[in-house]
């Protein structure tokens, strides 16, 4: 599979859960599933009380993060720098005089001050704050003696797919963005 060059660096960049409290509906939806949606099967795992929610389960791509950590800095710092051309330019063409008489200083500072603030949002996409309620609620669903199904769906059509499946037979369903 071609890797993209996109923000993230994870195979599934989308995941969902569904919890159920009787693990025979759990079992008839997994089989659904597996059934309908074309190479899914690899990428469901099901999580009983009894076994916890393993890190590995809920976040399965540790080498993925770190691309997305390195990605997300990257591609955003350069959009900001970008972005601070952009204005630069913009400020240059209204001929707001400091930027006019002072074009180096100028474009040094905003091409800087634009690099690391998109560097920064790159910090907020890398902590994945999407991700907290997915987790949080799986931990408390399995403290509650519940059962999970879990998908990491590789495109939006399985994630569309799956959430479908899991809307029709978990008692709830919580997902990532």
């Amino acid at each position: 599979m071609k890797r993209r060059m996109g923000l993230t660096g994870e195979a599934s960049d989308h995941k969902l859960a569904g919890i159920f409290s009787d693990a025979q509906r759990l079992t008839d939806c997994r089989r659904e599933m597996v059934d309908s949606i074309a190479g899914i099967e690899g990428q469901i795992e099901r999580l009983d009380p009894a076994g916890g929610a393993e890190a590995f389960s809920l976040e399965p791509e540790p080498r993925g993060i770190w691309h997305t950590i390195i990605r997300a800095h990257l591609w955003l710092a350069l959009a900001g720098a970008l972005v601070g051309l952009l204005i630069l330019a913009l400020m240059l063409s209204l001929g707001v005089p400091f930027v006019a008489q002072n074009v180096g200083a100028s474009s040094v500072l905003l091409v800087v001050f634009c690099a690391l603030g998109g560097a920064l949002i790159g910090g907020v996409v890398s902590m994945r704050p999407d991700h907290v309620p997915y987790i949080s609620k799986v931990r408390t669903a399995l403290d509650d003696q519940r059962h999970v199904l879990i998908v990491h769906a590789t495109s939006r059509d399985q994630f569309k797919a799956a959430g479908d499946c899991l809307e029709r037979f978990a008692d709830h369903t919580v997902s990532t963005l």
